[in-house]
């Protein structure tokens, strides 16, 4: 079945196939639909914050009904957090598997807006641990050009390059990377349908 999933996208664009895939793949549900027999809106164009960047990542990496690791007893909890919510699984899991860790006043801060180095780092922990980047990369015509080579989240900028999973930046934005900006719903889930594509 073709029919969109959300009302508000459209799938003749990367961006609206990109949020089927998250509804298919049960990565996302969108937002909640507004009437009984409406469909849910994708809301694409607002940022994504912490929490459910994790709930993206694990499910992507580890399937809607991946089991969460229950042998972890000794994880320092953020004390920002509310163990009953709904992130704190896909947090959790973030955390023992040392894809994201708490900052240095033990807090996580999950509903902070993620950028896109962290976001990018957060994936590149997930698909590839063992990844550096080569440095001939830095002379290629269409490289980022707002990355130099040695900032912390340049492993992170150069995979995101080589697996093309920011098209419109390298497109239409000047080829730049962006590190400090948020990253849009629909940005995000372009990041894993393009992953999901090159593997």
């Amino acid at each position: 079945d073709d029919a969109a999933l959300f009302a508000d996208i459209d799938l003749n664009t990367l961006a609206g196939r990109a949020a089927q895939y998250l509804g298919k793949m049960r990565i996302s549900g969108g937002r909640p639909p507004e009437c009984a027999d409406c469909k849910p809106n994708f809301d694409g164009n607002t940022e994504l914050n912490k929490a459910e960047f994790s709930k993206f990542g694990i499910i992507a990496q580890l399937g809607a009904d991946f089991a969460f690791n229950s042998s972890a007893t000794d994880i320092k909890v953020p004390w920002d957090v509310d163990t009953s919510a709904w992130y704190w699984t896909f947090l959790r899991e973030c955390i023992i598997r040392g894809i994201l860790k708490n900052n240095p006043d033990g807090s996580s801060r999950p509903a902070e807006m993620i950028n896109t180095a962290t976001a990018l780092e957060i994936i590149k922990r997930l698909k590839a641990p063992n990844y550096t980047f080569d440095k001939a990369l830095l002379n290629k015509a269409d490289f980022w050009t707002d990355v130099t080579g040695t900032d912390w989240w340049t492993d992170a900028a150069a995979f995101a390059y080589e697996k093309n999973l920011l098209p419109h930046r390298m497109k239409t934005d000047g080829g730049k990377f962006r590190a400090d900006s948020t990253l849009t719903r629909y940005e995000t889930a372009v990041i894993f349908y393009q992953l999901a594509n090159s593997q």
